[in-house]
C-alpha cells in the first residue's frame, strides 16, 4: 500500500480518535475508561482497514499476474 494511503488512513483515524481523546492535553485527571476504549478501538480499526486494503491490493496483483499468464482463458 502506498505511503500516501497509509498517511491518509492515519489522519482519518486520528481525527476520529480526537473526538474522545485518551486524555485532554494539560489535564492529567481527564482520563476515562470510555475515552481509553474509544482510543483503543480507533487504533484497532485503523490497523484492520490497512490490513484489508493490503490484502485487496495483493489479490488484485495476483489476479493481474494470472490474467497475463492466461490462467483465465477459456
Amino acid at each position: 500500500m502506498s505511503t500516501s494511503n497509509i498517511e491518509g488512513i492515519n489522519k482519518i483515524i486520528e481525527k476520529i480518535s480526537d473526538l474522545h481523546p485518551y486524555k485532554e492535553v494539560g489535564n492529567s485527571n481527564s482520563h476515562s475508561l470510555y475515552n481509553e476504549g474509544w482510543s483503543d478501538a480507533c487504533d484497532v480499526l485503523g490497523e484492520e482497514i490497512k490490513m484489508f486494503l493490503e490484502r485487496r491490493e495483493n489479490l488484485i496483483e495476483l489476479m493481474e499476474m494470472d490474467e497475463k499468464d492466461g490462467l483465465y482463458d477459456e
